[in-house]
């Protein structure tokens, strides 16, 4: 991509350097870990920011699955994809309807296999009709094509989505 000329309007964008203002980080985004090990007091207050919508994103993303993929030590991997979008002021790097969760998605199923794997035995059944239910809950509210997530995104800025055309 560094061979090809990048419109300096778009370029702070595509650099995402100012995503992380609240943090006082205007670094390499690889770097940003080690920067929120050295600077915890920043990283604080940057989790204060927006701190509505970062839990609602938490819930959206483990609340379907009951949170279960939180009790096993796979999800070290899950934060360390996190850290980088809870301390940033970038809405889109912690609002459902972005690609960001996207990156989240895959590690979160495998951290809910292992769960299963290693801690139930005879209560899946009952357990996978629960995180059925519960998914089809959460699916009314994030779900572009629900009418509740359309109010929802009209009326409050929860969601990401683009708005629908009239």
């Amino acid at each position: 991509m560094s061979g090809y000329a990048i419109n300096p309007l778009f370029r702070q964008q595509y650099l995402a350097s100012s995503v992380f203002n609240v943090v006082q980080y205007g670094g390499n985004t690889i770097l940003l870990p080690l920067y929120i090990l050295t600077h915890l007091g920043d990283v604080i207050q940057a989790l204060s920011f927006d701190s509505v919508l970062k839990l609602l994103y938490l819930v959206f993303l483990f609340g379907p699955l009951l949170f279960l993929p939180l009790t096993t030590r796979s999800i070290v991997p899950i934060l360390l994809l996190l850290s980088p979008f809870l301390p940033s002021n970038y809405q889109a790097y912690y609002m459902i309807g972005s690609h960001y969760p996207l990156y989240l998605i895959a590690p979160i199923f495998i951290a809910l296999i292992l769960v299963y794997a290693n801690h139930f035995e005879g209560e899946k059944l009952r357990l996978a009709k629960k995180m059925l239910m519960v998914t089809a809950f959460f699916e009314l509210f994030i779900n572009p094509l629900s009418p509740v997530s359309d109010i929802l995104n009209s009326k409050t800025t929860i969601l990401w989505y683009p708005p629908q055309p009239a």
